[in-house]
């Protein structure tokens, strides 16, 4: 039985619903997350993922005047909440939309889990995301640009939850302000077409970013390692990539790494008779038809080391990318880990 039909089951009696928890418990932990996406202003469409498949549990829809009247009723987290059978179809009047939002959303989680993850994927900044319990917004389409209008932007940042993940193009030198949850999200993909100089360098709180950019001083990437080695930034930061497109850039001197750059880094190196261990995560957040699951595998005999807590980072460095992967490991036990 698909979920849609088990959740549409659970509302039979209290006692239905133990039935089906207790006995789909193995199936429903294999679940990643609900994801809420808002289709039309008036429509919303629930996904279950797990982690095989997608599959549509829910529709919810503001009532119109053409609406069938042959709807049941069902109490969820103690609101009355009426359904179209058997199209499983919630429907919400516009003056409680909020309200039915939150029963509907209470109640999968105390169906589904009360840990599960639950995403509200947008493109679009005009309303904000609700602030529900266990709920991260993810932008996967945004774009910034001379027409951008920065304080709604930011206002919508400010009212929406937590942000599992960010996909922007910006197309101008405008910038996020340095206090916006934007540079709080815990994912961070970025094309940058005209600043020399990413923000991302200097902001960023989460755990994974990739920045694309058109051009990159050194310097930036040099201040960028010394502060992380430092431990006055990027205190959560697991992997960083940076792409440079301009076609004269390189961080590559006769064929080599530049060793000025590694200088700089004060970066450590693994000795040529042992071989280094890979670095490599599950991405934090996975677009619909993401072909790769994890980051880009980084295999490198450079690193360097946390002032802080003696965390170990590994840096690879090609002719126009830099990537920066940080262990959860001393530099003792990273060592130990080489063959």
């Amino acid at each position: 039985m698909n979920y849609r039909n088990l959740f549409l089951l659970s509302f039979v009696s209290k006692k239905v619903k133990k039935l089906i928890k207790y006995s789909q418990m193995k199936r429903f932990e294999s679940i990643d997350s609900i994801r809420y996406y808002c289709c039309l202003p008036d429509k919303l469409v629930v996904y279950v993922y797990s982690k095989h498949c997608r599959e549509n549990v829910l529709l919810i829809s503001q009532r119109q005047k053409t609406t069938r009247k042959d709807c049941f009723q069902s109490n969820l987290s103690g609101k009355i909440v009426d359904f179209l059978f058997p199209s499983s179809v919630a429907l919400f009047d516009p003056w409680d939309r909020d309200s039915v939002f939150n029963s509907i959303h209470n109640n999968f989680l105390d169906f589904f889990g009360d840990s599960l993850k639950c995403l509200w994927p947008t493109n679009t900044y005009e309303n904000p995301v609700p602030q529900l319990r266990n709920m991260k917004a993810c932008f996967e389409s945004l774009c910034v640009n001379e027409y951008t209008d920065l304080e709604t932007l930011n206002n919508f940042f400010a009212l929406s939850p937590a942000w599992e993940h960010i996909h922007a193009l910006f197309e101008t030198t405008i910038e996020v302000g340095p206090d916006s949850k934007f540079y709080q999200a815990e994912s961070i993909e970025i094309c940058q077409k005209e600043s020399s100089s990413p923000a991302m360098l200097l902001h960023f709180q989460g755990r994974q970013a990739f920045i694309k950019c058109e051009e990159c001083e050194i310097s930036d990437l040099i201040e960028f390692v010394n502060r992380w080695k430092l431990g006055e930034g990027f205190q959560n930061l697991e992997y960083l990539r940076i792409d440079i497109n301009s076609g004269e850039f390189s961080l590559f001197l006769h064929g080599r790494p530049n060793s000025e750059i590694l200088k700089a880094f004060e970066a450590k190196h693994i000795n040529r008779t042992k071989q280094p261990p890979t670095h490599t995560l599950p991405r934090v957040y996975l677009e619909d038809g993401s072909p790769e699951p994890n980051t880009d595998p980084i295999t490198s005999r450079t690193y360097v080391v946390r002032k802080s807590d003696n965390r170990v980072a590994s840096v690879l460095i090609q002719k126009k990318t830099l990537r920066f992967g940080v262990w959860d490991k001393t530099e003792e036990e990273f060592l130990g880990m080489l063959e």
